[in-house]
């Protein structure tokens, strides 16, 4: 997933992250989910970043940029307060146990420190159109706005602002035979 063929989406993330931060130097960044590393690599030039993710190949292209951790949301290896942010973006509704998650990504960050969520909003156009052609497996944990600030407030974090993006989706046509409900539709960035 290191394409990222459609740039307007993913300059879009970025750019809402980098606003979020803003003059940020001199700090300890956690990207959780980090994949290759992309989305967050620009702050590396000034900050250490920690990527940790589940795939030991994601982790492997990251380490450009990145000290690669293997490891799962829900049981970060890291002491209490150790990032001054801590980022994740669509790892959200891959996730069996949000409660849990949170929990670390909270455990982790330093008082004060910054806490950036990016999640499909589960009643978007994509996770209408997924429904609508039958794709909806149990591995994936879909959550409204309303739904995770209401979680969150109850579990003592001030939300602090909620931001909606549209981001471009590009899909292209995939010529090989179907082996999977969504195998005619590839995310272009995939």
């Amino acid at each position: 997933a290191c394409e990222y063929k459609g740039m307007e989406s993913f300059e879009a993330r970025q750019k809402i992250l980098f606003e979020i931060l803003g003059s940020f130097s001199g700090k300890s960044v956690l990207d959780i989910g980090c994949g290759p590393g992309l989305l967050s690599a620009p702050l590396a030039k000034n900050n250490k970043i920690v990527g940790a993710d589940i795939s030991t190949s994601m982790l492997e292209l990251a380490r450009v940029h990145h000290d690669p951790v293997l490891a799962r949301g829900e049981a970060l290896p890291f002491k209490k307060e150790s990032f001054d942010a801590v980022l994740a973006v669509e790892v959200l509704q891959h996730v069996a146990d949000p409660g849990r998650f949170l929990a670390e990504m909270a455990r982790v960050s330093k008082p004060r420190g910054r806490i950036i969520l990016m999640m499909i909003h589960s009643r978007s156009w994509l996770q209408r159109l997924l429904r609508a052609i039958g794709f909806s497996p149990s591995m994936y944990h879909w959550h409204s706005p309303d739904q995770m600030v209401s979680f969150l407030s109850r579990h003592g974090w001030k939300v602090s602002e909620c931001r909606f993006l549209m981001l471009p989706f590009h899909f292209v046509l995939r010529s090989s035979g179907p082996r999977h409900p969504l195998d005619f539709l590839a995310a272009a960035w995939t």
